[in-house]
């Protein structure tokens, strides 16, 4: 089957943990409580560098966490804006000890987890990877990409080793929650009826993302082909919906439910000014690519102003150069449905640029653009529908194409703020359970630099 989803999420319940990580807006580590009583007081380690160990974990090994491995986290804390803001009322030393309670508990959860033999594929890793790289918002080149990962963690290295942490970390919170949520019996109010519709809602949000990039009806096949290149079946699916639909259950509850309907309303009423729906256009194209210097540029330029002078605006001449192209399996023709015309559209943003909203908004339906210049290509483009402006009620959906309603987005909006302080929660549970069996060692006096 053709890939018409690139790295789409399965279930997104536990999202509460995936945060950005990169460009500002990252989570913290979780802070945690004050730790128990610690062990006795030993002379502190001292790296070959001069660093001394602040603190020794042990769990099922030894580890230290030196000071420059705790004065790193703490500026990378500060430079990622993850300080959180009652911190701005604590000395340095009281700040570093919070950091450093943190960094204990993820000593902790990866030490549990090894135990538990979890660990993280490449293809994982590529996948945070990619997700880090997306959360810039606009297209970067590997060599900036790189330069900003520097700026942020020191090295990539660094980088790429704190997100095989937090895989492995994540593997582990969502195998304690799963085991918490069966003790609980979580299980036993899930409905067949509840998980039909959590089956169905993933297909929906399959089918929409193929006929929003290919303007093509999902059928039974295809969603079988994609749940089988996930490594499931559909009972395996239905399964997975119900594990999900347990641990949703649970982290509701601990966030004392879901959102009532006269908060959805209220939250509606009080930002009704975003809920706005830009002019929606879909549109065949033609594109013809820059190349790599600034003369292949000027030499696609020429092929576009041929082009353009060939079909001026005739429709029918449009749809003969696209056949034609699409015949020489160049990938230069195609289609796209439901682009909103607002640089807020990640399409606009990756691939189309600001000229082309200027251009394709005073288009009616059924006209041939001329020359229009995006990111990598000159377009040509016919709009085969368009969907006006539109101030929007709570039951319409948000977008053209998408099977969410403002309703739902406001709810979804509504219980990630209320599950956002959910994973310290979580993390703090799991972290003074394995405290109960660990020894540490902290060594208060190297906190005043």
């Amino acid at each position: 089957m053709k890939k018409f989803i690139q790295c789409f999420s399965f279930f997104t319940v536990f999202a509460i943990l995936e945060s950005g990580f990169l460009f500002g807006g990252g989570k913290s580590e979780s802070k945690g409580q004050e730790p128990p009583p610690l062990a006795a007081e030993e002379t502190p380690i001292v790296t070959a560098s001069g660093s001394a160990s602040v603190a020794k974990i042990f769990l099922t090994k030894s580890e230290d966490i030196f000071i420059e491995q705790l004065r790193l986290e703490v500026e990378r804390q500060i430079r990622m804006q993850e300080i959180p803001q009652e911190w701005l009322q604590k000395t340095p030393a009281e700040v570093r000890r919070a950091t450093l309670n943190g960094m204990i508990n993820n000593r902790l959860i990866l030490q549990a987890a090894d135990q538990d033999k979890i660990s993280f594929t490449e293809a994982e890793l590529k996948q945070q990877t990619d997700i880090v790289r997306a959360s810039a918002g606009r297209p970067l080149s590997d060599e900036q990409f790189r330069r900003g990962v520097e700026v942020q963690y020191g090295s990539y290295s660094a980088f790429q080793n704190y997100l095989r942490e937090y895989i492995i970390k994540q593997k582990y919170v969502q195998k304690y929650l799963m085991e918490v949520t069966e003790k609980a019996k979580v299980g036993d109010s899930i409905t067949e009826s509840e998980i039909n519709s959590g089956v169905q809602s993933f297909r929906m949000q399959v089918a929409a993302q193929k006929y929003a990039q290919t303007g093509q009806s999902l059928s039974d096949e295809e969603f079988n082909e994609f749940i089988r290149q996930q490594g499931m079946d559909l009972n395996a699916l239905r399964g997975e919906a119900r594990r999900q639909l347990m641990v949703q259950k649970y982290l509701v509850s601990l966030a004392g439910g879901a959102p009532r309907e006269d908060q959805i309303e209220a939250y509606y009423n009080d930002h009704k000014a975003q809920y706005v729906r830009p002019v929606t256009i879909s549109f065949d194209y033609i594109q013809i690519p820059f190349g790599s210097t600034a003369a292949t540029k000027t030499s696609a330029r020429t092929r576009a102003d041929e082009l353009v002078r060939k079909i001026g605006s005739r429709a029918s001449a449009f749809n003969e150069e696209c056949a034609i192209l699409e015949a020489s399996n160049t990938n230069n023709a195609g289609a796209v449905r439901y682009l909103q015309l607002s640089t807020e559209d990640p399409r606009i943003q990756q691939l189309l640029g600001q000229d082309f909203i200027d251009k394709a908004a005073p288009l009616a339906e059924g006209a041939v653009s001329g020359v229009i210049e995006g990111r990598q290509h000159f377009f040509i483009i016919k709009v085969t529908s368009k969907f006006p402006k539109a101030d929007l009620r709570l039951d319409d959906n948000y977008r053209w194409g998408s099977v969410g309603t403002v309703r739902q987005g406001i709810n979804d909006q509504l219980m990630a703020e209320a599950l956002a302080g959910i994973e310290d929660v979580v993390i703090n549970t799991i972290a003074e359970d394995l405290r109960k069996t660990a020894t540490i060692t902290i060594h208060d006096e190297l906190l005043f630099w």
